[in-house]
């Protein structure tokens, strides 16, 4: 449990120190329309930063995307409905190409969308079965990517790897420990 902790550390100590921060204003009155959302990223990008939240609603679950530069109410770009989506996350630069990770809530698939255009890759769909409450993202030194699931009482690592036409998961290592409220 302790390594688990060291190498979270670390990886947030690597990502402030390291990695090149983009400057995004949004205005504190920014606000969207109604959406059952209690998870949010954002795809920090130069041209078009993006705000992402999950859509845990059962009729049209999945997430919605919006514009961070666009004026109040901000304008909705993109929503995908896969299922009850409980997470979202960014993964930057895996194979030149910026990803959106994120899990459903009935089916527990991990389930990951090309960005800007938000089309999903098929193939690099991952069950990881679970309750899981955090979902967050870590680029290794070697240059590896990474996906961490945190949950009601275990842990998952995955190793985000490209394929020769795609993408695929490998779930590097369980753990069973009370983690919530992680990333």
């Amino acid at each position: 449990m302790v390594g688990s902790s060291l190498v979270g550390l670390l990886a947030v100590v690597f990502q402030i120190c390291f990695v090149k921060a983009v400057d995004v204003d949004v205005a504190v009155s920014a606000y969207t329309g109604e959406v059952e959302s209690d998870w949010t990223a954002v795809y920090y990008s130069d041209r078009n930063p993006l705000l992402i939240g999950n859509d845990g609603g059962p009729d049209e679950g999945g997430f919605h995307v919006y514009d961070l530069n666009s004026k109040a109410p901000l304008k909705e770009v993109a929503a995908k409905t896969p299922g009850r989506s409980k997470l979202v996350t960014t993964v930057y630069d895996v194979n030149k190409k910026d990803i959106l990770v994120t899990i459903a809530q009935p089916d527990s698939i991990v389930r990951v969308y090309e960005m800007p255009k938000f089309e999903q890759i098929k193939d690099a769909d991952f069950k990881v079965l679970g309750d899981w409450s955090a979902l967050c993202s870590w680029k290794s030194p070697a240059g590896n990517d990474y996906v961490y699931l945190f949950g009601k009482g275990q842990a998952a690592q995955l190793l985000l790897q490209e394929t020769k036409k795609s993408f695929e998961f490998v779930q590097v290592w369980p753990l069973l420990t009370e983690t919530d409220n992680v990333c």
